[in-house]
């Protein structure tokens, strides 16, 4: 939401400087992200008439134009645009002026004709960042006006990020009346008279579905002047607030609702057959948009509608059979109240969001709409002419919105805040924000107005008041922490082990929506799997996430298109899956890793990330609570996963996670490049340990012995692993594996892994014997169960 300085004061009497509006507007939980100067011009860029434009006689330059500037002399300048007439009113720079570009103007002579100035458009005065032909003015406007002020030009623009909660606040004037609470300045509404009517035609309403539209006012104004321009001043206010000038009636029906928060639409009368209804769609049928997209109704999408079918998407856009065009004469103008509820259901159904609908789910006044009717054919009369007629209104007044008294406890109030705001306060606050009062026993009862969708508790008044007394005014006070008698169970580790274990490896937090992208999710889970929202925020954030990686990879896709080449991100959160019929939700902990191993220095050769990296970091978290030997990897396949570089973990029979390189389809969606490799754990699995007891350390020497042993390439590490371990006994303190050949003297698809064995017992020497005899058995076991053999 942008506002206007200028059009602000018209509104509210404040007597501090733009800037300090700021601070005090983001206190009190209306955050500026902005505050943007709207610069003056040259002095000397002035209002011109242009009285007469005659072509140039050697024909390359369009325009030669006499134009009156309030001087005596009338001047001669140069056009190279094709829109200049006799009678046109335009900003002329004068001999000396400096354009926003930088560029000076002085007097020249272009193919023989003197120029004393320079006809300007809106991108040449920094106005638009592009612009076809000379900026046209008022037709009224006063010749040698300075264009600063017919433009209003020295101005300043705050740049508010509201949250959903206040749609109040998406208008000059609920931005007027939170300025007046944060700063005890004085609100003056300008004058909305009610007009005389000039005829009594009236449409007959009916409301056949209260619960979504409680409220529907209209009013016909007939002989409009449809081509009537919009003046300087409102186009200019339409712009700063970042909408575009289209047409008198289109203009009038933004500027009232940025004026007042009201969404209004003009239908052509002559159009319209019948009454109108408000109603949902029947079946079967369909209504064409005024942005020409063409919709197959739904049950339950809201209508409006006359005699002969639907004429508007309500709250949303209306209909392009009943648009205005040039041979429009007779208007309906339109200001209603729909249920934020419904408006939500029905944008989010055929993915439209418009600024009506943006604010009808945000909640608006259901007092407003005569007021604003009011305004828009005030404003109608005074640009297009035109005869008024009676305001009509249907209303339901159960159906309506209603704001009861909601009782503010002082001893709560005292209690949240920490400090004690004086009754007399407290009684202006709520009067600064035009809440009725009313003094209790052990508090008060404050009742809302109609606009304040967002207070519906006495939480919600204990912010009002601190809000708008400002939290600067309230003691900082540490909190009073209880010591809890729970001890963490030794089996048992917290997350934040395994945060620390991957930070120490270069590893990022990174916390992503549990909303994903349906496209991207089915790339990597079962459809048995999904869960879909009935009601999502965006079509991209349609699905409950089943599990993390689809987050992450967006989150690493977000960072590589930023050129970050060495990326490792992890998350610990929870997936949601379904159970049956029902659902169940798992916690998780996942990473992603692209790029190269370790970051580029000048004493190490670089290389990529690989498998066996992603495996160590996996091993580590595996090994935190002392259980590594209880998981296994397993060569299995997953749809998101490249074959041959993946495994399912598998502890006690139980899958508890999944690793490995996304398959090439994956990245071909993804549209990265290099390899990327991926890890998700129950988090369960990571954080479970095993108790710590006492070993004896032995004070004997170790026995080392290596043994090259030739397999299988279908015989996994871990397999071979197993085996020695089983048939080494207790004696085996560790097992390392020191090399993988395969080559000349190795069978083909065989492999020779040798591993070093230290044998060790607790309380006496090993014998050669010994040794020797627990190696043989060690050779025997894999030649019978892994059909291996000594490597000699």
């Amino acid at each position: 939401m942008i506002i206007s300085e200028n059009w602000l004061r018209e509104w509210v009497d404040f007597d501090i400087d733009i800037e300090s509006l700021g601070d005090r507007l983001t206190g009190a939980g209306l955050e500026v992200g902005g505050v943007i100067p709207v610069r003056p011009v040259s002095q000397r860029i002035v209002v011109a008439k242009i009285l007469s434009a005659r072509p140039h006689a050697d024909g390359n330059t369009p325009w030669v134009c006499e134009i009156d500037v309030g001087r005596a002399r009338k001047l001669q300048v140069v056009c190279g645009a094709n829109n200049v007439w006799a009678g046109m009113a335009a900003p002329v720079a004068l001999s000396g002026a400096e354009l926003p570009g930088g560029q000076r103007v002085r007097e020249i002579e272009i193919h023989g004709e003197a120029s004393q100035g320079m006809l300007c458009s809106a991108a040449e005065l920094g106005l638009e960042e592009r612009s076809d032909g000379i900026m046209e003015l008022d037709p009224g406007a006063e010749a040698g006006r300075i264009i600063n002020t017919q433009l209003d030009l020295d101005d300043t623009l705050l740049e508010l990020e509201l949250t959903p909660n206040r749609g109040d606040c998406l208008s000059i004037l609920g931005i007027a009346r939170e300025t007046m609470a944060v700063t005890r300045g004085v609100l003056r509404k300008p004058s909305i008279r009610r007009l005389r009517a000039q005829h009594d035609e009236r449409l007959p309403i009916t409301l056949e579905v209260p619960g979504d539209c409680p409220r529907y006012t209209g009013q016909i104004i007939r002989n409009v002047a449809i081509s009537a321009r919009s003046p300087d001043w409102l186009q200019e206010r339409l712009r700063r607030s970042g909408l575009r000038n289209i047409d008198a009636l289109v203009d009038i029906t933004n500027y009232v609702m940025l004026e007042l928060g009201q969404p209004m639409h003009a239908f052509d009368r002559s159009k319209i057959t019948g009454g109108i209804t408000v109603r949902h769609a029947h079946k079967g049928e369909r209504l064409k948009l005024l942005d020409g997209t063409r919709l197959r109704l739904r049950s339950k999408t809201l209508l409006i509608a006359d005699d002969s079918g639907p004429v508007a998407l309500a709250g949303i856009m209306g209909g392009a059979n009943t648009a205005i065009n040039s041979n429009t004469q007779d208007v309906l103008l339109e200001a209603a109240f729909f249920s934020p509820s419904r408006t939500a259901s029905t944008a989010r159904g055929y993915n439209m969001q418009t600024d009506a609908s943006f604010r009808f789910e945000r909640g608006v006044d259901p007092q407003l709409q005569v007021m604003a009717v009011q305004r828009a054919s005030q404003l109608i009369s005074q640009i297009g002419g035109g005869d008024c007629g009676p305001v009509f209104t249907a209303a339901d007044p159960r159906n309506l919105p209603k704001r009861r008294p909601i009782q503010l406890r002082r001893g709560r109030l005292d209690r949240v805040l920490g400090a004690r705001v004086g009754g007399r306060r407290i009684r202006k606050v709520f009067e600064s924000l035009n809440m009725k009062t009313e003094v209790i026993a052990d508090g008060w009862k404050i009742t809302a107005p109609s606009y304040r969708f967002d207070i519906v508790g006495e939480h919600d008044l204990v912010e009002e008041v601190a809000r708008i007394v400002g939290f600067e005014f309230f003691p900082a006070q540490l909190p009073r922490v209880l010591a809890s008698g729970r001890d963490q169970q030794e089996n048992q580790l917290t997350s934040d082990r395994a945060r620390d274990l991957l930070v120490d490896r270069g590893y990022h937090e990174a916390i992503t929506y549990s909303f994903v992208d349906p496209a991207l999710h089915a790339r990597i889970v079962p459809e048995r799997s999904q869960i879909l929202l009935q009601n999502p925020i965006a079509s991209n954030m349609s699905q409950m996430r089943a599990s993390l990686w689809p987050g992450l990879l967006a989150a690493l896709t977000g960072n590589a298109r930023r050129q970050v080449r060495r990326i490792r991100l992890f998350e610990i959160g929870r997936v949601f899956l379904r159970h049956g019929r029902g659902r169940r939700e798992a916690d998780r902990i996942a990473g992603v890793l692209t790029g190269p191993r370790r970051a580029q220095s000048w004493d190490t050769p670089s290389r990529g990330a690989d498998y066996f990296d992603l495996k160590g970091d996996v091993e580590g978290l595996l090994a935190l609570g002392g259980c590594q030997d209880g998981f296994e990897f397993q060569a299995r396949e997953h749809k998101a996963l490249h074959p041959g570089q993946c495994a399912r973990v598998v502890r006690s029979e139980r899958e508890v996670g999944w690793l490995g390189q996304i398959s090439p389809e994956l990245r071909e969606h993804l549209d990265l490049d290099g390899a990327i490799f991926v890890f998700e754990l129950d988090l369960d699995a990571v954080l479970d340990a095993i108790l710590p007891s006492f070993r004896t350390v032995s004070r004997y020497p170790a026995v080392a012995r290596d043994l090259s042993l030739v397999v299988k390439k279908s015989v996994s590490a871990d397999a071979l692993r197993n085996c020695i371990c089983a048939a080494a006994g207790d004696l085996l303190t560790t097992l390392e594996l020191l090399d993988v050949y395969q080559g000349k003297g190795v069978p083909k698809n065989h492999s020779s892994l040798t591993y070093r064995l230290t044998l060790q017992a607790d309380y006496r020497n090993l014998t050669d014997t010994e040794v020797d005899e627990l190696i043989v058995k060690v050779v025997s076991a894999v030649t019978r169960e892994l059909s291996g053999e000594l490597r000699t």
